[in-house]
């Protein structure tokens, strides 16, 4: 609570009066104004942001200034590709409540966190032959040829050619044996390898008279229609 006035309207405290009959002064009080300060954090993180500063796994209502002992309903509101999973009241990173919508009495300033948990997808690789080479996706201590990770995480595909092989490119028309690939719902990555190729040099006694990239174990004669080279 806080001190407003004296009843006869004067605000001075401390007052000093002059005491010159039988006099009675009584102090008007009014509840003071508490807050509830709501916060969001990811579950895995240990930042959490005020109610307006990031709103990206969700929204909150019910923060703002009251009167004490005022009950006040707060709530949370979890965004696509996230769940909500309860409030932390005193800071410690754990849940202490899952009800939602929650009434809070304002006994005192409030200040609570909306823990929210990504949801989690799948992400596959394969490789278009067995033979030709293997893929495997990273992601922390995740790995293998499928993993499940949480939404908007950074995951790591890697493509390894058999000899003479080589990757011709991914199915998402990445050319690179690495590529780092964000996780917006389930996917599926194959690398296509292809028989890699070896560069043939003619001569003419001393001098070269032609060069010719070729598949390795193919031939290089007029029928081979990869090359269309003749010897």
């Amino acid at each position: 609570y806080r001190f407003v006035k004296w009843d006869d309207g004067n605000t001075d405290n401390p007052r000093r009066v002059l005491v010159t009959d039988v006099a009675k002064y009584k102090a008007i009080f009014e509840p003071t104004n508490m807050g509830i300060n709501l916060y969001l954090k990811k579950t895995g993180s240990d930042t959490k942001y005020r109610w307006d500063e990031n709103q990206e796994y969700g929204t909150v209502s019910g923060y703002g200034n009251y009167t004490y002992m005022e009950p006040v309903t707060i709530s949370a509101t979890a965004k696509e590709h996230y769940n909500f999973i309860g409030w932390d009241d005193d800071g410690n990173g754990t849940v202490d409540s899952t009800e939602n919508p929650r009434e809070i009495i304002v006994d005192e300033t409030h200040n609570i966190t909306a823990i929210y948990q990504a949801e989690e997808y799948t992400i596959t690789v394969k490789s278009n032959n067995n033979n030709y080479g293997s893929a495997k996706a990273y992601c922390g201590a995740e790995e293998g040829t499928s993993i499940t990770v949480e939404y908007r995480s950074n995951v790591k595909l890697v493509a390894s050619a058999e000899p003479t092989y080589r990757l011709k490119r991914w199915n998402n028309n990445v050319g690179n044996t690495e590529q780092i690939v964000e996780v917006l719902g389930n996917a599926t990555y194959i690398a296509e390898f292809e028989r890699d190729t070896c560069t043939v040099e003619f001569y003419v006694g001393d001098q070269l008279y032609n060069t010719q990239e070729v598949v390795i174990e193919s031939s290089i004669n007029g029928s081979n229609a990869s090359t269309g080279s003749v010897m």
